[in-house]
């Protein structure tokens, strides 16, 4: 009787995370503005919710209490406590404060479960993920290039409809290029045919370029040029070389496919001063609150200090005017909405400070120890992670899942290995 519950558990949950991985491209959706709020911001939420409910039970049925499962509670009680008890010294609304610390506290929730369950379920991941990539391109052919208006599936500010850009199934071109390269490159770790892999490669690339966003376009050349610097498969002289080539294509990118942008950004347009100011924040917030904001009171201690980051902003960059205006208007909301530090890096060190430092890391330092000698493109691709997540990119399930679907990857080869190795 078990086992046959045990089957049938592991079908229903191996579907629904195919219909996660699925939902990927879909991001900022409009149903975020309905009562489901975060929960609809991104699709493959609702399937996850699902997931969740069927794992409780489960977990409850079998009565398996694992080591991982005691370290997260332990972490997410630390969480709490912190935060509402930082709420109450510095004055803040606790009911408030107590909501953003739960449903904060659930969205870190599901980026974990999100880990292993990408883990356990890798075979779906490697088996599917060229069909996901096809339905992220797919994004940029239905609503960029035929115009197709896909209702509360997708977020489109007015801002955004006469943009030439590409958005795909999202309302930002940050999100979506940065999605397609890792999805691109995910699909071209896990396919067997070389074929394939150039052609998921180059199509990425293509998309992402064509694009726009200057993040994505800058952190490819950069992840490359950083691989080249500290790996150790080439020798010296063949080492200088490669970091002079790379160092001449990343100044060209940004020639070609940056500066343009970049300086209209400065004069006209509001992401750069809105990113850069909420970076600079985050920082004084850390050095005023080592041990972070907590959930609970970052959007009260952060209107403290964004004006300050502003105002530091324009004295680094003085040969241009930069536009206040979405910070501004992010301040006037009373609810605070869109009141956040634009990476994620800055974000959770304004949330937890030195203990996000120290899990950062001890995170860092296994993978380092995991994926040395791992395949090139294993390495790269994390490098283009950290490195989009440190400097303009949020996290969400693609750069969780990728990771995941790496560390399974890269243990499968080793294992390959060990076992020709062993058979020799």
């Amino acid at each position: 009787m078990n086992s046959k519950i045990s089957i049938s558990y592991d079908a229903i949950m191996r579907s629904l995370f195919f219909l996660v991985l699925l939902l990927l491209p879909f991001q900022d959706s409009g149903l975020s503005a309905t009562p489901l709020r975060m929960f609809g911001l991104y699709l493959s939420n609702l399937p996850l919710v699902v997931m969740v409910a069927f794992s409780f039970f489960h977990s409850i049925y079998i009565h398996r209490i694992e080591k991982k499962d005691i370290f997260i509670m332990l972490a997410f009680y630390y969480i709490i406590f912190y935060s509402l008890g930082l709420s109450f010294i510095i004055g803040d609304n606790v009911v408030i404060s107590l909501y953003k610390t739960m449903t904060n506290c659930i969205i870190l929730l599901f980026q974990i479960i999100v880990f292993f369950y990408a883990i356990r379920y890798f075979d779906v991941i490697r088996k599917y993920i060229w069909i996901v990539f096809l339905i992220d391109i797919a994004g940029c052919l239905v609503c960029d290039i035929a115009g197709i208006d896909l209702g509360i599936l997708i977020h489109r500010p007015r801002s955004i409809l006469a943009d030439n850009r590409f958005h795909g199934f999202s309302s930002e071109t940050s999100w979506f290029s940065y999605t397609t390269v890792l999805l691109g490159l995910l699909a071209a770790a896990c396919s067997k045919s070389a074929i394939y892999k150039y052609i998921y490669i180059i199509t990425a690339l293509v998309v992402a370029f064509s694009g726009g966003s200057k993040g994505t376009i800058l952190c490819i050349p950069l992840a490359f040029f950083i691989y080249v610097l500290f790996s150790g498969r080439y020798r010296i002289w063949t080492k200088a070389l490669l970091v002079i080539v790379s160092s001449v294509i990343l100044y060209e990118v940004y020639i070609e496919f940056v500066e343009e942008s970049f300086i209209f950004d400065l004069r006209e347009s509001t992401s750069f001063a809105t990113r850069a100011s909420s970076i600079i924040s985050a920082v004084l917030i850390f050095f005023h609150y080592p041990l972070g904001t907590g959930f609970g009171s970052f959007t009260t201690i952060f209107r403290d200090y964004v004006i300050q980051g502003f105002d530091i902003l324009n004295q680094l960059v003085p040969l241009y005017v930069i536009s206040p205006n979405e910070i501004l208007s992010m301040m006037n909301d009373p609810a605070g909405v869109g009141l956040t530090i634009k990476v994620v890096f800055f974000q959770y060190l304004a949330f937890f400070g030195i203990p996000f430092l120290y899990l950062l890391y001890r995170v860092i330092k296994y993978l380092v120890k995991e994926f040395q000698g791992s395949k090139k493109i294993y390495i790269i691709t994390l490098y283009f992670i950290f490195i989009s997540l440190a400097t303009f990119a949020q996290i969400y399930y693609d750069s969780i899942i990728t990771i995941a679907a790496l560390y399974c990857l890269n243990k499968k080869d080793f294992s390959s290995e060990s076992e020709r190795i062993h058979v020799k």
